[in-house]
């Protein structure tokens, strides 16, 4: 949500129902609301505020008029800082989405920002089955190979448990990635999930019948 729409919905005070309505056609899952542009925003305020704070003493200085121009650059800068909420505001909100309506809260800076969060989020979640210590957000992409059969090699033990021997078995029944997909195709899924069960695996006795 762009920080801009925010600052409406808060105006408006409309950004509990808002989310409410997001939590209801999500159901059970999770809501996260990345807003863009929270810095900014607030970085923007505090200029107009200082601003608006220069132009007061200087009012005070000069006097009153409604005619000039001056007294309408002020006048315009007192709508402008009127129309954005505080920081004090705006956080008393989310925290309030956090605590009570249970809204993840994510800050990012722009839009480009805000895809490389979701493109880091997609790729912990995707990962995050086979994780079982030392989280983190960061992706380490595998190393590639000197040529399709050692790139083919190296990306069969980025599997979870495929060790190197288990990775010549399946290389040694199917030669490229091409014929391996294109087996487990044609193959239902009960059938695809045990394609590779019974390969021998040889070299290291532990890893007979793993059932890879």
């Amino acid at each position: 949500m762009p920080i801009d729409e925010l600052n409406e919905h808060i105006r408006s005070e409309t950004i509990f129902v808002h989310m409410e309505q997001a939590q209801s056609s999500a159901k059970d899952r999770q809501i996260l609301l990345l807003v863009e542009g929270l810095e900014a925003y607030y970085k923007k305020r505090a200029l107009i505020q200082r601003r608006h704070f220069q132009n007061q003493v200087r009012q005070s200085i000069e006097g009153p008029s409604n005619d000039n121009p001056s007294s309408r650059k002020r006048k315009s800068g007192q709508e402008n800082l009127e129309s954005l909420r505080s920081r004090e505001t705006v956080e008393q909100y989310l925290n309030e989405l956090q605590i009570v309506k249970n809204i993840m809260v994510v800050p990012t800076k722009n839009s480009e920002d805000t895809v490389v969060w979701i493109e880091n989020l997609t790729i912990d979640l995707g990962l995050g089955r086979y994780k079982t210590k030392d989280l983190n957000s960061t992706y380490k992409g595998g190393k590639s190979g000197a040529n399709e059969t050692d790139t083919y090699f190296k990306m069969l033990q980025e599997i979870q448990l495929c060790t190197p021997a288990i990775a010549k078995s399946i290389m040694k029944a199917y030669p490229t990635l091409q014929s391996l997909h294109q087996s487990y195709r044609e193959l239902d899924k009960p059938s695809g999930e045990m394609m590779l069960a019974d390969l021998e695996v040889r070299y290291i006795c532990s890893e007979k019948g793993m059932g890879f």
